[in-house]
Order: structure tokens, then C-alpha cells, then sequence
């Protein structure tokens, strides 16, 4: 189906809602999952992901996934965790759910938390490290791997003593088909003439997936980030 994204929006009566704006200005009329990833819509996710009471009488209610439902399946992806690299220091990031900001800030969950964690924003914190693990189980149909440093050890020329082999500490519960969706949709994101990665990415001679975002520095200007995969172009699937 489909949600219509202007490019502001107020979850409740506008008059009374602190109002969420999209960073395209002009709105991206109607779109799918498929071109809302593609188009990286952040109004499109704040209504799949906190619901929309259809106000404005353009389209009906929409029951949205709800807070505790994104952080579970964050989880699963291996976020608001350390990955268990072998490397000291490394934090886990954040996954907020209504408890956490209860227990950590000692406020209430408001429906505007909601609408921020399911676009990545808010009290939702990411490392590097962990956004590419959770790639790379998109990548290869759902399974989390620990991340490893080392190969093997052993003398340069000859045997490895010691041999380390992939270790893989969850299975996302996604279905193969919405994970060929997902997988599509990080197509888009290069191929698509709007998709956000398009005029950097195209020309490239491999089958890039994909997502831009945005990882905003709270001591300064954001960043501007991607993270993805390749796949070889044959002759079966040229795009």
C-alpha cells in the first residue's frame, strides 16, 4: 500500500501538534516502502512507524507499529548491544523504548519518541560497527554474525595455529520475502533516478544496496553517512 507524505506533519490536530517535517520541502505526494527507502522519506516512516489518526481526512487511520515493536526487532538486528568485537571500549549504543526513557531521563514516552525512533532519530544511538553488522544480515538473508579482527594466526609461510571461524549470534525473524523487499528497495536507493545514493553510485560497474542517512553530531554539524553491499553484475541481472 501506500501513505501520503506531505512535506510537514502533525500527528494529531495541527493546531495543537508539534509538526514533522520531511527534508524534502516539497513533499513526496504517495509513496511505497520501496520509494520511501529510495527517497529516504522521513514522514513516511514517522506514520508506519507511530501511527497517523487520518485528520486530515486524505487518507484513513493508519496503526502504526508502535515503539516497543521497533526496539525489538532493532535488537535483533544487533543494536542497543556491543557486538562482542575483540576490542576494548566498545559501547552499545541505544535502543529507547517507553521503560528506558522512564528508567534513563525519567520522563513519559510521548507518540513524538516513537515517530523519531522509527527513523533512527532521537534518543536512538548507533555505531558504525553495529549499522554495518545489521547490513551485512540484510545482505545475506538474515543472519547476525560477531564481527572478528583476525582470520587465523599462525607463521607467515606456513600452517595457521589457530583458525577463526564465522560466529553467528542471532537469526533476524524476517520473512525471505521481505527481505528480498528490503533488499530491493536498497536497490532503488542507487538505481532509482530520485533515490537519494543515484548520482554518486550509478555509474559504478558492481550492483550496489544501500542507504544514506544522516548521523547528527550533537557537538556540531550532522554527517552525512552510507552504508552497504555489492554484488557483481552478470549478464542475468545487468541492472
Amino acid at each position: 500500500g501506500t501513505i501520503v507524505v506531505p512535506n510537514k506533519y502533525f500527528p494529531t490536530d495541527p493546531g495543537q501538534a508539534e509538526s514533522f517535517h520531511c527534508w524534502n520541502l516539497q513533499g513526496h505526494g504517495s509513496l511505497n516502502v520501496v520509494d520511501a527507502i529510495a527517497h529516504s522519506c522521513n514522514i513516511f516512516f514517522y506514520k508506519l512507524g507511530g501511527g497517523y489518526e487520518g485528520f486530515d481526512q486524505t487518507e484513513p487511520p493508519i496503526q502504526g507499529l508502535g515503539a516497543r515493536i521497533i526496539a525489538e526487532y532493532a535488537v535483533q538486528f544487533g543494536l542497543g548491544a556491543a557486538s562482542g568485537i575483540e576490542l576494548t571500549g566498545e559501547i552499545s549504543g541505544s535502543v529507547p523504548t517507553p521503560d528506558w526513557k522512564r528508567r534513563t531521563i525519567g520522563e513519559s514516552w510521548s507518540t513524538g519518541d516513537t515517530y523519531n525512533a522509527a527513523f533512527g532519530q532521537g534518543y536512538v544511538t548507533v555505531t558504525p560497527l553495529q549499522l554495518i553488522s545489521s547490513i551485512a544480515a540484510l545482505a545475506n538473508g538474515g543472519t547476525l554474525y560477531r564481527p572478528a579482527l583476525i582470520e587465523k594466526i599462525g607463521p607467515e609461510n606456513g600452517l595457521p595455529t589457530y583458525t577463526f571461524s564465522p560466529e553467528v549470534v542471532g537469526t533476524v525473524p524476517i520473512s525471505e520475502e521481505d527481505l528480498t523487499l528490503i533488499q530491493e528497495s536498497m536497490r532503488e536507493v542507487i538505481r532509482n533516478p530520485r533515490g537519494t545514493a543515484q548520482r554518486q553510485l550509478s555509474s559504478m560497474q558492481t550492483r550496489i544496496y544501500g542507504k544514506t542517512g544522516t548521523a547528527q553530531n550533537p557537538f556540531g554539524a550532522s554527517h552525512a553517512w552510507f552504508a552497504g553491499y555489492t554484488q557483481e553484475r552478470n549478464e542475468n541481472r545487468p541492472d
